[in-house]
């Protein structure tokens, strides 16, 4: 009877070796790519915050300067304590490139918002640049769709004014820009 289970042990085969190396091989393979796909979930929810705030930031810019063209109307002398009018930018004639398409327009420093950059990213954490291009685009009007059917008091001169805000913060690695763009229609009475 002993000489049997000395003969059962020779003739095994070990199998629980090959299956634990499987089972680790598999279990490493499955928790890096976990991993993996943690670490990109971690890039795209930065990535979305980024942007995030940016967007946010644009739209806080662009709403400042409709505030600031609605207080302070071009052409109207500000009545203290209001700040000065904006600098306006005439609009192009069709088919010419809208005047927030050309570079050279945003190099100006009166198009800058904040004095400065902490002055900026006090107002909008995580920004660097606030800008704001105001675009005198009365010629767009049409004159006959002011008069026909809608009783507007014709002694007052409408106005049309396109304000694309741009804002710039840095991103996960790469700097990030925003524009977003409103249109305001307002009357003066003429001088």
């Amino acid at each position: 009877m002993g000489n049997q289970t000395s003969c059962d042990r020779l003739t095994q085969r070990g199998i629980v070796l090959p299956v634990v190396l499987v089972m680790l091989v598999l279990m490493t393979t499955v928790v890096l790519y976990l991993m993996r796909r943690g670490a990109v979930d971690e890039r795209m929810a930065a990535n979305f915050r980024d942007i995030t705030t940016v967007d946010t930031a644009v739209h806080l810019v662009l709403r400042r300067c409709e505030l600031l063209l609605w207080v302070s109307p071009p052409g109207l002398d500000p009545v203290p304590p209001r700040p000065k009018p904006p600098p306006v930018i005439p609009a192009p004639v069709a088919p010419a490139a809208a005047a927030w398409l050309v570079e050279a327009n945003w190099t100006n420093s009166s198009v800058e918002i904040g004095a400065n950059e902490a002055e900026v990213s006090e107002l909008m954490p995580g920004v660097e640049k606030a800008r704001c291009l105001i675009e005198d685009a009365t010629d767009e009007l049409d004159a006959g769709a002011l008069v026909d059917g809608n009783r507007l008091d014709m002694a007052r001169q409408w106005r049309k004014y396109r304000i694309t805000a741009e804002v710039q913060g840095p991103g996960a690695g790469a700097l990030r820009l925003a524009r977003a763009q409103s249109e305001m229609r307002m009357t003066a009475s003429p001088n």
